[in-house]
């Protein structure tokens, strides 16, 4: 009866070992994602917007979102993207969530706005999900907010 303890203790400890090591080998594979695909997918987006191109954002979003928005139906319901056109941006963290397709991308924002007779320079953060669908990355969504 101990030897039989002794076995079955032997392999849980082998076991829970090999499960320790495919965690680690689980969060290498996360850690190691191609972020520089990420960035230049953003990057790409992102240059879109400061370029007050609609058309060429749209392209950007994930199949699911277009295929709820028609291309015609986001240049008409989505306007209010370019009243604040970026004239910077600039990425700031890319981190890759537990389901190891999606990442949280937060992104740096300039924008100049006259004011008066001043020119200001107003910065702000956007943090978005960017999701990893057959090998390329799709901005997730945009919240619908009717223009205004």
């Amino acid at each position: 009866m101990e030897a039989c303890r002794g076995a079955r203790r032997f392999w849980l400890k082998r076991i829970a070992a090999l499960g320790l090591l495919a965690g680690v080998a689980g969060r290498h594979a996360l850690a190691s994602y191609d972020a520089q695909a990420l960035r230049e997918r953003v990057s790409g987006y992102w240059r879109a917007r400061s370029e007050s191109d609609l058309a060429a954002a749209y392209e950007f979003y994930a199949p699911a979102f277009r295929k709820q928005y028609t291309r015609g139906q986001f240049l008409s319901q989505f306007q209010r993207l370019l009243r604040f056109p970026p004239s910077r941006f600039r990425i700031e963290e890319t981190k890759m969530m537990a389901d190891g397709m999606t990442a949280r991308v937060r992104v740096h924002l300039v924008v100049k706005q006259e004011f008066v007779d001043k020119e200001l320079e107003v910065e702000s953060f956007a943090e978005e999900d960017w999701v990893l669908d057959d090998g390329t990355w799709w901005k997730r969504n945009e919240v619908f907010v009717p223009n205004v």
